[in-house]
């Protein structure tokens, strides 16, 4: 039974939007904007940036993580994001398209 059940749940699908997720990214929220789930990262872990819009426009810091979710500059939506450590010590989330490498 442990078999045919764990084969039920490596799949889920929303019939409203069409969108299906992998039980990898179950704990990652779906995007109301109907991104895609998977999604290439420019930036990894350690890679500095320059924040170039939004309330930290100018401000330069390390990437801490890739993450899919709300950020300070689009609260409602789910994205794909970046955690940066500041070099002020802030640690922020940032959309993946308000950054660029230093």
């Amino acid at each position: 039974m442990g078999d045919v059940l764990g084969d039920e749940l490596t799949s889920v699908s929303c019939a409203s939007t069409g969108q299906s997720t992998t039980f990898e990214n179950m704990f990652h929220h779906q995007s109301t904007t109907l991104e895609p789930m998977s999604f290439h990262y420019r930036f990894g872990r350690g890679d500095r940036v320059q924040i170039i819009s939004g309330k930290f426009k100018g401000n330069t810091g390390t990437v801490d993580a890739n993450v899919f979710q709300r950020s300070v500059d689009f609260p409602k939506d789910h994205l794909p994001c970046h955690y940066v450590l500041l070099d002020n010590h802030l640690v922020i989330t940032i959309n993946v398209n308000q950054v660029e490498p230093l």
